[in-house]
């Protein structure tokens, strides 16, 4: 009898090793799998974020807001007053860090956020022109395309968080 326990025992053994072997290379695995998610998450958070802080910036440009543009109006027309480039400055930096965005974007995300993003792109190089032709031309008035552009802008809150929204979720 003692010689079939010997045996028996080393079997159980063998046999929970590799279940605990296995039973710690799924965790593992399991582990490293929700460690890329929470990267994976935290990257494109920080895109998102980026276009937020973008959004932000168009909007408290003197171009992107109701008073700014009241105010371009009065400077415009005004031939001693000083021109705006501080809002082409603040446009341009703002344009700037969309365009790193973009670059990073590119690998973390499908091709509908990076259409977005050059969406955003074209509208932001549309109103830079339109703003640097503003700050450099006396009496300039402000074009209505300007008006249609900072409304585009301003619904893009909204839009942004619609286009983002089904990347930044942790699954299990």
């Amino acid at each position: 009898m003692s010689d079939l326990i010997v045996p028996a025992v080393t079997a159980f053994v063998a046999v929970v090793t590799a279940f605990v072997a296995v039973l710690t290379l799924y965790h593992t695995l399991n582990d490293r799998r929700l460690r890329w998610q929470y990267d994976l998450f935290d990257r494109r958070w920080e895109i998102y974020a980026g276009v937020r802080d973008f959004l932000h910036g168009v909007s408290t440009s003197r171009a992107g807001s109701i008073a700014g543009l009241k105010a371009a109006e009065v400077l415009a027309s005004d031939p001693s007053s000083p021109r705006g480039y501080e809002s082409v400055l603040t446009l341009e930096l703002a344009h700037q860090d969309l365009l790193r965005l973009m670059t990073k974007a590119h690998f973390l995300f499908e091709r509908d956020v990076n259409e977005y993003l050059e969406e955003l792109n074209t509208h932001c190089l549309a109103l830079l022109e339109m703003e640097r032709k503003q700050a450099t031309t006396v009496g300039a008035r402000l074009p209505d395309a300007w008006r249609g552009e900072l409304k585009w802008f301003d619904e893009q809150g909204t839009t942004a968080k619609q286009k983002f929204e089904g990347y930044l979720r942790l699954t299990g």
